[in-house]
């Protein structure tokens, strides 16, 4: 994974949901450089009524602009399609529902939003 950082450390993670046109979209991630080997980035998300599920993504690259944090990388979705995808994530401090989410993929689809749901830290 490439990582590019203004400030140490640079981690993001975060869960919850937006709304997209009175449709939910879930999401759930963490991406950060670790010298645990054990450690696992990942991105998921779901808009079922999108018909757009994305799990079990790997991330590949990782930048962070102190706030906000973009990463990216290429997953397969459920129906079997292979994407790339980009995702820009804001923290806005506590409630998280003053923080952001933007998800664009490949193939056109792009949602993004502030959150009803969850939390975004980029620390």
């Amino acid at each position: 994974m490439e990582i590019a950082r203004e400030h140490d450390p640079a981690k993001a993670d975060g869960h919850g949901s937006i709304n997209s046109q009175g449709d939910r979209v879930t999401f759930q991630f963490r991406a950060g450089q670790s010298d645990d080997s054990t450690s696992a980035d990942y991105f998921l998300f779901c808009h079922p009524a999108a018909g757009v599920c994305l799990t079990k993504a790997g991330i590949r690259t990782l930048s962070f602009n102190r706030n906000p944090a973009e990463f990216s990388g290429t997953a397969q979705l459920d129906d079997g399609a292979e994407v790339h995808y980009t995702v820009s994530v804001t923290d806005n401090r506590k409630p998280g529902t003053q923080d952001t989410i933007s998800i664009d993929l490949s193939d056109g689809y792009s949602v993004g939003g502030a959150l009803i749901t969850g939390d975004i830290r980029i620390y």
